[in-house]
């Protein structure tokens, strides 16, 4: 064994060697036959070696992988678990484990294989949380970005996974146990609407919400997955509606304005997360991110020189287009704010001639123009003579939607 191991911890090619002269099998069948054994002395230190040698094995080659879910080891790996026996045994079984997790074809098959529960046991441990925690949430954060494997997760004890994300569980806060447990939540939002459904009937939003909000979080790696899983999660208008009842939209404001996140990726996750919910197009929501304080903040977003042609100016502009088209009593509002003067200033920003940014404000001063009480202000701040100047340079133009949008908008302001 420890001459395998010597030369399964070389270069690929000689890994890929030691596997077709048939290492993994014959290695997967000592390992069962050895902790099979009734001698604790006979059987500790060839297992341990057998393990090692299945870690090398697989840990970056697809066929030793396979060979391990086609041979059976997966059940000898979770036996091993359950026994218990040694504390080295078990860490190196898990290792075993994660490295199958790693290949994509074969999530669905170890979410069947009991996997799932064998790893919500280790993580209800009481007391100190130690390396196979670790691995189990690591495993369980690849597994869970196959449906099979979510939807397995949704419907059991997701509410372990929910204490480690939150940071509740004993020597967890602010650790890679509450990152990898925030990792899995943001991992199953992307299998599917029926996962990111049973999520939100198991309470994974209110959770996300919590940890979004929390001070001692903000611009550690651990809000990363978090707003990626809210993004997520919003997708769905139902779900719109839920996240904004569960007060998301304060803690996203908090991000979106916060100084040390400016020009971030958690910065541009938090916008996206408002461009989702402001998409749902309900004149009661649009009213409600408008009182929340929703449009003063985009507009600071686009305002910012420091993020003059940025994607957060972009999505932020996004954002300003589906709340002008939220209906209701959302355009006066939307006026009243001075949004209109924002987008005039950006469509004569001559940077962003033709540009997404051009584009996105027009799009919004094309929503307020259908609406009487707003058409009277979008002339008063010189909005046609604007834009009858894009329509002077169409020719030169290569923007057919912003044309096409800027004659619909004069042709409503005209009627």
């Amino acid at each position: 064994l420890s001459a395998l191991m010597s030369l399964a911890s070389g270069d690929p090619q000689a890994v890929e060697g030691v596997i077709q002269k048939g290492a993994t099998s014959v290695t997967a069948a000592m390992l069962a036959a050895q902790h099979n054994e009734e001698k604790p002395e006979l059987s500790g230190q060839p297992v341990v070696c057998a393990l090692q040698l299945l870690c090398n094995l697989s840990v970056a080659s697809p066929t030793a992988q396979q060979e391990l879910v086609g041979l059976g080891a997966m059940s000898v790996l979770q036996e091993i678990v359950k026994a218990n026996k040694s504390p080295e045994h078990v860490v190196w079984a898990l290792r075993v484990c994660l490295n199958a997790g790693s290949n994509p074809d074969l999530k669905p098959q170890l979410a069947q294989f009991g996997l799932i529960d064998m790893f919500l046991e280790i993580l209800k441990t009481p007391g100190t949380k130690g390396e196979p925690h670790g691995i189990a949430l690591d495993t369980l954060a690849s597994l869970c970005k196959d449906k099979t494997a979510a939807s397995a997760l949704a419907s059991r004890e997701v509410s372990i996974v929910h204490n480690y994300a939150m940071g509740v569980e004993e020597g967890t806060a602010g650790t890679f146990l509450q990152l990898c447990a925030c990792e899995i939540l943001a991992g199953m939002t992307l299998t599917g609407s029926e996962v990111r459904v049973q999520m939100l009937s198991a309470g994974s939003a209110e959770v996300l919400i919590k940890i979004l909000g929390s001070k001692e979080l903000l611009g550690t790696d651990i809000l990363r997955p978090t707003v990626v899983a809210l993004v997520n999660l919003s997708i769905e208008d139902d779900s719109k509606v839920a996240l904004q009842k569960l007060g998301v939209v304060e803690p996203l404001i908090q991000i979106v304005q916060a100084p040390q996140l400016q020009g971030t990726d958690f910065q541009v996750y938090a916008l996206r997360t408002i461009v989702s919910l402001s998409s749902c197009q309900q004149a009661p929501l649009a009213e409600e991110m408008i009182s929340m304080g929703v449009v003063e903040a985009m507009m600071a977003i686009v305002d910012k020189p420091e993020l003059k042609g940025s994607e957060q100016q972009i999505v932020a502009l996004e954002a300003m287009v589906n709340i002008s088209a939220g209906g209701g009593k959302t355009e006066n509002q939307f006026c009243e704010l001075g949004a209109v003067e924002t987008l005039v200033q950006v469509v004569n920003t001559p940077e962003f001639k033709s540009q997404a940014q051009q584009l996105w404000a027009v799009r919004a001063l094309l929503n307020l123009s259908v609406h009487e009480g707003a058409k009277e202000k979008l002339k008063a701040k010189g909005v046609i003579d604007l834009l009858n100047t894009i329509i002077g340079e169409k020719e030169d133009s290569t923007d057919k939607a912003l044309i096409e949008m800027t004659e619909k908008t004069l042709r409503n302001l005209k009627l």
